[in-house]
Parts: C-alpha cells; structure tokens; sequence
C-alpha cells in the first residue's frame, strides 16, 4: 500500500515469480502462517521503524545528507520508464 492507502503494482520479470515464491518457501520464517518477506536477524518481520533507522544509518555512512526512500522511489520510477520506452 502506498501513500493514501492506494496499491501500488510493481512490475517484475518472468522469472522472478518464480524465484521469489521457492526463496519464500525455502528461507523466510512465517508469522501466524504467514510467510515474512523481510525480516530481521533474529528471523521476525521487519517493521518500518526498523527500515527507517537502517536507511539513517546507510545515509550517513554514504554522507548523501538529502538521500530518503522517496527519491529512491521516484529515481528507480523514472529510470524503469526511461528504459522501457
């Protein structure tokens, strides 16, 4: 879910179905029998809390002050658009 509770579709290859599905059988933890797709070292699901803080500590080891998850966001978005047209 995106902002605003709207979905948020995300393309993928025709492999990666696939791949994804025999990794999450194979190596993810489930959680009420739900499998987790990420997670954390001691195998539970990983919270956005947890995501904020490890991107703090990835920004400022990088030192790009202004570097956040949107831009990220907007510059895989604009990049995939650019290659696919």
């Amino acid at each position: 879910m995106a902002k605003g509770q709207k979905e948020t579709i995300a393309p993928f290859g025709n492999r990666c179905p696939r791949v994804l599905q025999r990794s999450i059988n194979h190596f993810h933890p489930t959680n009420n029998g739900t499998r987790i797709l990420f997670f954390n070292t001691v195998r539970e699901p990983l919270t956005e809390t947890a995501i904020a803080s490890l991107f703090r500590r990835i920004t400022k080891k990088a030192n790009i002050p202004k570097l956040h998850v949107h831009l990220l966001c907007h510059t895989f978005a604009a990049n995939y658009l650019l290659r696919i047209n």
